[in-house]
């Protein structure tokens, strides 16, 4: 897992910690079948993305409301994943 970027470190660096955190946590919904398709909704949106939601939904061969279920499913699961990341180092 990325480490965490010292609270006193430069803004661009703990932007760059965040990004590498949110990078690899999202990877690995890829190892569970039914939540790939939440990363690709997240990577088509977020980590390398489509000019447009629309053309997003298009790249994914999904009509646009499923794209955006799979979307929402997949932020709320990496809220989840991160939160309980946040929680089981205390």
């Amino acid at each position: 897992m990325t480490e965490r970027a010292d609270l006193d470190a430069k803004p661009v660096e703990r932007a760059e910690a965040l990004r590498g955190l949110l990078t690899e946590t999202a990877a690995t919904l890829q190892s569970n079948p039914r939540d790939d398709k939440l990363y690709r909704a997240l990577d088509h949106t977020y980590f390398h993305p489509a000019p447009t939601q629309e053309i997003a939904a298009e790249q994914l061969d999904l009509p646009f409301s499923t794209y955006r279920r799979h979307l929402t499913a997949g932020i709320q699961r990496l809220t989840q994943m991160l939160w309980q990341q946040e929680i089981g180092e205390r």
